[in-house]
């Protein structure tokens, strides 16, 4: 998601989507699985801080890796957008 006043951190992400695309379209005949998960807001101490009501937590993007580490050995997942069911409103 772009963000104003963030255009190089908006650049990386976006770059790093394209990447992870075009790497599973070169690997995943060779049976290589290429994925990448976007999460929303995490409360973490990186960020926000820890326990933050409405935000997703550490765990929830981790259940969300085990989801793809879990896959069938013939199913890819290439893209999980993960955001809060109930973010905290603005």
């Amino acid at each position: 998601v772009g963000n104003p006043n963030l255009s190089g951190y908006n650049a990386s992400k976006f770059g790093l989507m394209g990447f992870s695309e075009s790497t599973m379209l070169e690997l995943r005949h060779a049976g290589i699985k290429v994925a990448v998960i976007c999460p929303g807001s995490v409360a973490t101490d990186f960020g926000h801080g820890p326990n933050v009501p409405g935000m997703l937590d550490a765990q929830d993007v981790a259940l969300a890796v085990m989801s793809i580490v879990e896959a069938a050995p013939n199913a890819l997942i290439s893209q999980i957008h993960l955001r809060p069911l109930r973010p905290p409103k603005r």
